[in-house]
């Protein structure tokens, strides 16, 4: 659904900022001069993207499973906290979460996921 807003760029001038928003599809933005040309750029990517023509633009971490996330947060995030670690209480604490990211880790892959969504990850927990 696309909605449309009269702002004030900065020039004082009034602009015309349409937001499409369809469920299951990253928000599409653009500004307009005049309304009209605003409706038309609307009602075009609201059809593209309902006929699944306009595909979301794919980036790098789109593109990334779970596992390599955490394999990357394994390598990078981990040693650092290993190396700031005092006590043993902190040091314990950081080896129980590599123990679950790599609970986490097989679990993604046994199910060959790609994303990690809230419900998923709440409906593992026991």
């Amino acid at each position: 659904m696309a909605s449309i807003q009269k702002r004030k760029n900065k020039e004082g001038k009034g602009v015309y900022r349409v937001y499409v928003r369809i469920k299951g599809s990253p928000t599409k933005t653009a500004t307009f001069a005049c309304k009209k040309e605003a409706l038309a750029w609307s009602r075009k990517t609201e059809f593209l993207i309902q006929e699944d023509l306009l595909k979301p633009s794919e980036t790098k971490h789109q593109k990334q499973s779970v596992a390599d996330l955490i394999d990357r947060y394994l390598q990078d995030i981990i040693p650092q906290k290993l190396s700031d670690s005092q006590g043993r209480e902190k040091e314990r604490s950081i080896r129980d979460q590599i123990t679950q990211l790599r609970f986490w880790k097989n679990d993604s892959n046994r199910n060959q996921q790609t994303t990690l969504t809230g419900k998923r990850s709440f409906s593992r927990r026991s």
